[in-house]
């Protein structure tokens, strides 16, 4: 599935994370198997909250204006994501932990970026006609989540290939959004 260029790097991190879930729910019992695996996940533990706390800041703030419900549900997610993150000695915590992390993923990259992409698209279609609200926004406004048709690739504007995740004009440009604004800067 192609995604918008703003979020290919969380993407590509949920690919590692789908590849470490699969291990933990496989998790073997208290052998040395067990003490190799959740040593890999203390190792991981930064970066997997780095990517959370990634998320929260750039994507919730949009996220809870396009789709609420999936905003409470990554909030709760990750909280018991990080909770679980904390029990690496227990193999019923580290299983726990590889199912929903793959769960949690799925939900992310099938919910949650298609409604932000659509988000995007109709703000920035609405910019590009010089309408002063878009579709998302009066969606938005109405408590409603954005409609995102996952079957069709959406083309995006070249002007914001410039613009990497992480990059100091995206984070401007998210906490824009979080005040009230409109992401397209």
């Amino acid at each position: 599935m192609k995604r918008h260029h703003r979020l290919i790097d969380l993407s590509r991190e949920h690919y590692a994370a789908l590849k470490l879930a699969k291990r933990l729910r496989a998790a073997p019992g208290a052998d040395a198997g067990l003490a190799d695996l959740a040593a890999e996940v203390r190792a991981l533990r930064g970066e997997l909250k780095r990517h959370f706390d990634e998320e929260e800041e750039t994507l919730l703030p949009i996220l809870r204006k396009c789709d609420p419900d999936a905003a409470a549900q990554l909030m709760h997610e990750h909280g018991e994501l990080r909770a679980l993150l904390a029990r690496t000695d227990d193999a019923d915590a580290l299983a726990r932990l590889g199912t929903l992390l793959e769960a949690h993923v799925r939900f992310e990259e099938r919910r949650m970026f298609p409604s932000i992409e659509a988000w995007w698209a109709a703000t920035e279609a609405s910019m590009k006609e010089g309408q002063p609200s878009g579709k998302a926004r009066t969606a938005a406004k109405r408590g409603k989540p954005c409609k995102a048709d996952s079957t069709k690739e959406t083309n995006h504007d070249d002007r914001y290939q410039h613009m990497a995740p992480g990059s100091r004009e995206f984070l401007n440009a998210a906490r824009h959004a979080r005040s009230g604004g409109s992401v397209v800067q």
